[in-house]
């Protein structure tokens, strides 16, 4: 303890008022350890600080006194601690937030590439997905230098390319079906050589057996269902994709069509020395290109966007009805069982 000038102990303490007040309007104060008593003046300066909060302030420091709350040297420190923590992960935060939004603006097109790429490829920015988002499985290697005769012949090979990966995720998607319907039949099998083997140790009764054995057909049965389901999904959407790229390629040929006659008249524009109404022609297709690649995107993803809810629902809907089915079974066996019990008193 400190000494007083005199030789007496110093009789002061911390002021937990003005700590209190402090703690609530977030505002700088001296802390001494709690559990001391206050001076007169201390406690003046705490009553004329308390009357100046805010309503809300006001809520708080309330709050703390009708707790009885008393702060020690530790309980500060380590308050003091997790508020700095708190804001330097809020910094961290905001700053890694804006360091993301940045990088995604980065990555989005300007409009001197949308221009650029309308006036070459139709507006297409993205070679590996077509307007509505769907992978595309073709290669676009369209330009607006070609002649009719090369646009025809990219769009055949393009037609090509289409019909050989619809024809490939097919062929993959039976051949995961087999493999799955191979791999239940196999499971089924292990199991009930499995439930055999037990039954002759004595380890299972005849009933288990029965009931084991049930259970394995089921378990087939229902491996096989799903492997049904996901192949025929998987082939759906081999369709649509074949569908899309089909229809992406039609648009791309199109375009390049509109960017080929615009270059074309431009040259002859240009040999006549028209520079001004050239450079009108190569924009006006462009614009042309950009106007109607962005009208298909934003009509393509709001398809997608609403065949996807559609399908959300429908899963939706039959987990729902697979629950109340099993459910409805489970209520059955309940009341069998009770049945049995009673006949069995």
């Amino acid at each position: 303890m400190g000494r007083t000038r005199k030789g007496g102990k110093f009789k002061g303490g911390p002021f937990a008022e003005t700590f209190k007040t402090g703690l609530a309007m977030k505002s700088p104060f001296n802390v001494v350890v709690a559990g001391q008593s206050t001076s007169p003046e201390a406690d003046a300066k705490a009553a004329q600080d308390k009357a100046t909060l805010s309503p809300d302030d006001k809520d708080i420091v309330d709050t703390i006194d009708d707790r009885k709350m008393d702060y020690g040297r530790e309980e500060v420190d380590a308050f003091m601690q997790r508020k700095k923590l708190a804001e330097d992960q809020e910094a961290a935060e905001a700053a890694k937030n804006a360091a993301a939004a940045e990088a995604e603006k980065e990555k989005e097109p300007t409009e001197e590439e949308k221009k650029d790429a309308a006036s070459t490829t139709g507006g297409d920015l993205n070679p590996e997905e077509t307007k509505g988002g769907a992978d595309q499985s073709y290669t676009d290697d369209y330009k607006g230098d070609m002649t009719k005769k090369e646009i025809r012949e990219e769009n055949r090979e393009n037609k090509k390319e289409i019909r050989q990966t619809a024809r490939e995720q097919k062929k993959d998607a039976r051949d995961d079906f087999k493999d799955r319907k191979k791999d239940a039949k196999e499971t089924k099998k292990n199991t009930k050589q499995d439930l055999k083997d037990k039954l002759a140790a004595g380890e299972i009764t005849k009933d288990e057996f029965k009931a084991g054995k049930k259970d394995a057909r089921v378990d087939k049965r229902a491996e096989k269902k799903d492997a049904r389901v996901d192949k025929r999904a998987d082939k759906k959407d081999a369709r649509k994709d074949k569908k899309a790229n089909k229809k992406d390629n039609r648009q791309q040929k199109k375009a390049t069509k509109r960017t080929t006659r615009a270059n074309k008249r431009s040259t002859r524009l240009i040999a006549k020395g028209k520079t001004d109404k050239a450079k009108k022609k190569t924009d006006k297709a462009a614009a042309k290109n950009l106007k109607k690649t962005t009208k298909q995107t934003t009509k393509a993803v709001k398809k997608q966007t609403k065949i996807a809810n559609k399908a959300t629902k429908k899963a939706d809907k039959k987990d729902s009805k697979a629950t109340k089915k099993a459910g409805r079974k489970d209520k059955r066996a309940s009341k069998k069982a009770s049945r049995k019990n009673k006949r069995g008193k």
